[in-house]
């Protein structure tokens, strides 16, 4: 099997912490993709991208709370199988975003390249 396509936030030089959790590993991604609702001054995708730094946080939240990987303890909450479809299918969608996104960014940088040369 081949290996997954894993756009690497260090580089474009930025830090990377074994600390960082998915949140701030969205936000460091995002601001080097330009996806930061700070980096829009249109409305809409401002409002657009700010939502969808809010469904990865949540997403992991979810994860944190309700996931396998902890502890259930005595009153574990249970998603219900919509809930956790629901969840699957925006975390591909954003996977799918910021993957094409990166790769659109490397195309820039190649076209940019060579009309500068």
């Amino acid at each position: 099997m081949g290996q997954p396509v894993r756009p690497d936030v260090t580089e474009a030089d930025v830090e990377i912490k074994d600390a960082d959790d998915l949140t701030v590993l969205y936000r460091k991604r995002a601001k080097v993709l330009k996806l930061a609702p700070d980096h829009h001054t249109e409305q809409a995708f401002k409002q657009l991208l700010g939502s969808c730094q809010q469904i990865v946080e949540t997403l992991g939240a979810l994860r944190n709370k309700l996931g396998d990987a902890h502890s259930s303890g005595p009153k574990r909450a249970r998603p219900l199988p919509r809930h956790a479809e629901l969840a699957v299918n925006l975390s591909g969608t954003m996977a799918t975003f910021l993957v094409s996104t990166w790769g659109a960014r490397q195309t820039e940088k190649v076209q940019t390249v060579f009309v500068e040369n």
